[in-house]
């Protein structure tokens, strides 16, 4: 059995793959094994995965119909046979230890989920930031936790999959699976298992460099995809409900919605976004909340503070082209229609 599965969702990023893979082959961390589901390539990502399968016994090959990350991630779980398994994006860097810190942590806490720090890069202005990958406010000065030990569980990181390392037996025994939607597949998966986890730490430095607004980056369609957070956000309710934790985490589940919607609409958002919105409004479990108390937690004054904050970012780091100012001045529009129903 080896230490660590590791499950990388590919479609068309030959460009970075091969890149990528060696990286994986190089690992500090040597017995792994590289599962890449292939979710229906139609560039030389297929040829890239194979002729690297032939130097090298640990990758495996798995080919389906194009369903989308969250589907390709979930053929990879199936498949993992590792103690510890990672669902990491093809286009994005890794540190040549990254595995190594991630799984002897693991192992010296007998955690759930091991967290690592990340860089985030944009691949249209090259400019790199340390992100929050962990956000040390929300999480308690303890190296081991569980939601027990913080009201904020569900903001101690964000959902992205590439810089958390998680038990196989705890993933595959609570049944956890990534959403088959094209945008925010993650968001379930990921608050389900802060959620459900005994043991969560932490490698307290950056391991992962991760690359947005690329080419075949998930961020680049975020606008067209963007209404599709609503199906996860309902996937997680359901959860919850169906575990019998919605009631002890009813306030958590609003505040963490809230704050997802939040960063959602710092973004342009598609044409369905505000109309999927009203109707997730219109169902449990807000639909049990007034229209005050619905307008307590979706502080507008606060979404426009953060919509004009994050035009300033845009014009000082992609410059306002005509495209970017039609898709914000859009953007606020839709906004604008928010006010009307909250």
């Amino acid at each position: 059995m080896p230490l660590v599965s590791v499950v990388v969702p590919v479609y068309n990023v030959d460009i970075y793959l091969e890149e990528m893979l060696e990286g994986l082959r190089n690992q500090t961390l040597k017995d792994i094994e590289i599962i890449c589901v292939d979710d229906g390539s139609t560039d030389k990502s297929a040829g890239i995965i194979q002729n690297q399968a032939q130097k090298d016994t640990r990758i495996k090959y798995i080919r389906q119909e194009n369903q989308g990350g969250g589907a390709a991630r979930n053929t990879g779980i199936a498949a993992a046979e590792g103690k510890y398994l990672i669902c990491l994006d093809a286009d994005d860097i890794y540190e040549g230890n990254m595995l190594e810190l991630l799984y002897n942590q693991a192992e010296k806490t007998d955690a759930d989920i091991t967290i690592c720090e990340y860089v985030a890069w944009n691949m249209q202005t090259n400019y790199k930031s340390p992100a929050k990958g962990i956000i040390f406010e929300n999480a308690p000065d303890k190296e081991v936790f569980s939601r027990k030990d913080s009201p904020d569980i569900l903001q101690v990181t964000n959902p992205g999959p590439t810089n958390k390392l998680y038990n196989t037996e705890f993933v595959k025994k609570n049944n956890l699976k990534y959403s088959l939607t094209k945008s925010s597949n993650d968001f379930c998966f990921t608050l389900l298992a802060l959620s459900i986890a005994e043991k969560i730490t932490f490698v307290k430095q950056p391991l992962t460099t991760y690359r947005f607004m690329s080419s075949v980056s998930g961020s680049t369609n975020r606008e067209k995809n963007s209404y599709q957070c609503f199906i996860a956000y309902r996937d997680f309710y359901n959860e919850l409900v169906h575990r019998g934790l919605f009631d002890e985490m009813k306030d958590i589940y609003f505040t963490r919605i809230v704050a997802s919607v939040n960063y959602e609409l710092s973004f342009p958002v598609g044409e369905n976004y505000i109309q999927a919105l009203k109707e997730f409004f219109e169902q449990e479990p807000f639909n049990s909340l007034s229209k005050k108390e619905i307008g307590d937690l979706f502080n507008y004054k606060k979404f426009k503070k953060r919509y004009f904050e994050n035009t300033l970012l845009c014009i000082l780091t992609l410059g306002l082209n005509k495209s970017l100012k039609e898709k914000r001045e859009s953007s606020k529009n839709r906004i604008k229609s928010l006010k009307r129903f909250i």
